[in-house]
């Protein structure tokens, strides 16, 4: 089973398989930490994308791209994109989130 599922050219992630690698031992220590900041970051936005509100084909957004946040932060420390507080990510569905690169210019 995968973590996430393919809607156009964006991913959304699969909540329940996430919940599960949480405590899946038979995967490595760095995708256990990984899928536990993504269930803390969508438990922050209740599940729900903040924008609209659905539940349904959820993303992670970063609110800042990283080197924006590296800049600011004067640092080159963040070797991980799951390794920044929670303040700095939301929960999108896939049509806010292709919105928000389409009018950022991603």
């Amino acid at each position: 089973m995968s973590n996430n599922h393919t809607f156009g050219i964006m991913q959304f992630l699969n909540i329940e398989y996430i919940k599960k690698a949480v405590n899946d031992h038979t995967l490595n220590r760095t995708v256990r930490l990984r899928h536990k900041a993504k269930l803390k970051i969508l438990s922050k936005d209740n599940y729900r994308c903040v924008v609209c509100k659905t539940t349904e084909f959820l993303t992670i957004d970063h609110i800042k791209r990283v080197r924006d946040i590296k800049k600011e932060r004067n640092s080159n420390a963040i070797n991980s994109r799951w390794k920044l507080p929670l303040e700095y990510y939301q929960v999108l569905c896939v049509s806010c989130h292709q919105e928000k690169n389409r009018i950022e210019g991603q």
